[in-house]
């Protein structure tokens, strides 16, 4: 199972709650703003910039578990003012913030403080954990405006800071100051990534670890991406207990998580005669493990649940599982749990099973060198029969046998052993195992609108993907959340029902949806011709890759396939008078095939798309940028339609 972490780009929009009444009035405790940054008009160092972050400092406090955040940013554009919307992401079952403080300076260099409301909103649910944001707006900003705001962030319990510095923004940076005072008793260490030769971090003579910086470049977006942490200049910082090298540091480590899984797995009756009651003999062993697989997966996944206090624990009397003997009777556990017992059921039934800590790459990718264990935060099950070796994880829900969530596909990781483990790779995803096929029976009215039911069905890592965003809503809510997604794929005015009972629940099934589908005006009339576009699910596509040239590497999370079939009924009075070409195009990485076809009043419109890789180096740009000129050029033909002498 992949355990997410938080981060301010994951941000999603849902409901918002009122939160507090408001922050304090009358706080006067800011440093003066120097005359000229009253007076900037414009970034010196990057000019058109919306805004310019002038000063961020940021000091985490190891010892008290803290970090206070300072942020001053000059508003230079009626777009800047945008920055006035102020989030502020957290964890409260992990963190949560204080002392929270902001106000606007005029361009005159009066001062109001921010004393309205501050909202709270959710931003990301599910897994069990609960990450909300906390939400305000500065008044009277203007152009020329600055906005400033501050607030100390507090780790619940005796939890370390967040070990990352991060150093560029989507904003131009003038001063960056970042402290951090380490704590006592273990060995703090960190490693610099993309940071220039001159800005390392320093030691003071009174052990804090600063690093100063200015003028920072702002770091530019594009779409698909990788990740943005793992684009950034950073540092990362880790203790140790002791300095040893890194591959002991691994080993070690391996041999501990090894020891901790061996004595939660165990050897018991219990478990033994559930393997033979569910996984039986005489069947090949796939199918065998596809039982356990599917019994493991009945088990009630505590981590997909909300967080339970000690107190709510007992309420609800959830026993402590001590092993997977307990994870079987008591019929819960949380993730790592789960996948534990399925490996000793495996075993139970004869297969050679290990437990395996995967790297997810939603946020970074893992660098050895990082002495962090928390870059292995998904936890499968590896299992080996003779030539063929399964990675699976039971414990992400919705997770179909031999599929993978796409965060934890293509990584490394490190296999458990009673030797310290041995690091391995997972597979990569393919496109066959992420799959959106659309398939439209329509009739197109004689006022150019387009009607009909529509048939739709992700597949693979498409419906896990989908399932995990809805599975803890209502009927309702489920509804409505996959018909937005659907609805992105049409123009303004579309509407769309679902008119079958999807299953939602299901792990091996695609999710599977029947609609009726209306798409006023779609097709546009121009004297006795009526232009019909063939690209029916991409009309409201935008081309990712116009630029002529691209900053970063090209990253789609994993391979992918679209695969459409629209039928469309002509009305009396209207024939065909040119259908576009059908198009082949082939990369060794990708397949774009169209056909366009007629018989009688009756057009057939097919199209697939697949791309067999996820991620390309910037060089390879050029290549993909021209694939998708045809597919986007493709999309937006038009079939032309003319009346018939019988309409005449």
């Amino acid at each position: 199972m992949m355990v997410p972490r938080l981060t301010a780009r994951v941000l999603l929009s849902a409901l918002l709650l009122i939160f507090a009444a408001g922050l304090p009035a009358g706080v006067s405790d800011w440093p003066p703003v120097p005359p000229e940054e009253l007076a900037l008009k414009d970034s010196p160092t990057h000019p058109g910039s919306h805004a310019l972050i002038l000063y961020r400092e940021v000091f985490t406090d190891d010892v008290k578990s803290s970090t206070t955040y300072h942020t001053r940013i000059k508003v230079l554009t009626e777009e800047g003012r945008k920055y006035a919307d102020v989030e502020i992401p957290y964890a409260p079952d992990f963190y949560r913030i204080h002392e929270l403080q902001a106000r606007t300076v005029r361009p005159d260099g009066t001062s109001v403080e921010f004393s309205r409301q501050v909202f709270e909103k959710t931003v990301v649910k599910g897994k069990g954990l609960k990450f909300l944001a906390k939400s305000f707006t500065l008044p009277d900003v203007q152009v020329g405006s600055i906005i400033e705001y501050k607030f100390r962030v507090q780790m619940e319990g005796y939890l370390i800071p967040e070990t990352r510095w991060l150093i560029r923004d989507e904003l131009p940076i003038r001063r960056l100051i970042l402290t951090r005072r380490r704590y006592g008793g273990m060995a703090l260490r960190w490693i610099s990534v993309r940071l220039p030769s001159n800005q390392e971090p320093r030691m003071t003579p009174d052990g804090l670890i600063v690093l100063q910086m200015e003028n920072v470049a702002p770091l530019p977006e594009e779409e698909y991406m990788p990740p943005r942490d793992e684009l950034n200049m950073r540092v990362d910082f880790f203790y140790l207990r002791k300095l040893e090298s890194t591959e002991k540091f691994w080993k070690d480590i391996g041999k501990f998580w090894f020891e901790s899984a061996e004595e939660f797995i165990g050897k018991h009756d219990e478990i033994a005669r559930e393997a033979a009651t569910v996984a039986g003999t005489g069947e090949p062993p796939e199918t065998r493990l596809r039982k356990l697989y599917a019994r493991v997966q009945q088990i009630r996944n505590l981590s997909f649940e909300r967080f339970r206090t000690e107190k709510e624990i007992k309420q609800e009397k959830l026993k402590q599982n001590n092993n997977v003997k307990d994870v079987l009777k008591n019929g819960y556990g949380y993730a790592w749990g789960i996948n534990c017992l399925f490996v000793a059921l495996a075993r139970a039934a004869g297969f050679d099973s290990q437990v395996a800590y995967l790297a997810p790459r939603h946020q970074y990718f893992f660098d050895a060198d990082f002495l962090d264990t928390s870059q292995l935060s998904g936890y499968v099950a590896v299992v080996r029969q003779g030539s063929t070796t399964w990675f699976l994880d039971p414990s992400t829900r919705f997770a179909p046998f031999g599929l993978l969530p796409w965060t934890v596909t293509g990584v490394r990781g490190l296999l458990l052993n009673k030797n310290g483990g041995e690091f391995v790779d997972s597979p990569e995803p393919l496109s066959n195992q992420a799959i959106v096929e659309r398939v439209a029976h329509l009739q197109l009215l004689e006022d150019g609108t387009l009607q009909g039911k529509l048939e739709v069905s992700f597949k693979g890592l498409q419906a896990l993907e989908q399932r995990l965003d809805i599975y803890r809503e209502d009927e309702t809510g489920k509804r409505k959340t996959i018909k937005d997604v659907m609805k992105k794929w049409f123009p303004a005015g579309a509407t769309l029902e679902i008119t079958n009972a999807p299953n939602w629940e299901s792990s091996e099934e695609p999710l599977s949806f029947e609609c009726t589908l209306t798409l006023p005006n779609f097709a546009a009339p121009t004297g006795r011709r009526v232009l019909l576009p063939a690209g029916v699910f991409q009309a409201n596509q935008r081309h990712p890759f116009q630029n002529a040239t691209r900053v970063h590497p090209i990253y789609f999370g994993h391979p992918f396939q679209e695969v459409d079939d629209v039928s469309i009924e002509l009305p009396p009075g209207l024939d065909v008078e040119s259908l576009p070409p059908s198009r082949s195009e082939e990369a060794n990485w990708a397949v774009f095939k169209t056909s366009r076809s007629r018989e009688g009043n009756l057009i057939r419109l097919q199209r697939r798309f697949t791309v067999n890789r996820y991620q390309f180096p910037a060089n390879q740009y050029p290549a993909l940028r021209t694939l998708y000129d045809v597919v986007y050029a493709a999309d937006e033909e038009r079939l032309v339609l003319q009346t018939n002498s019988a309409a005449r």
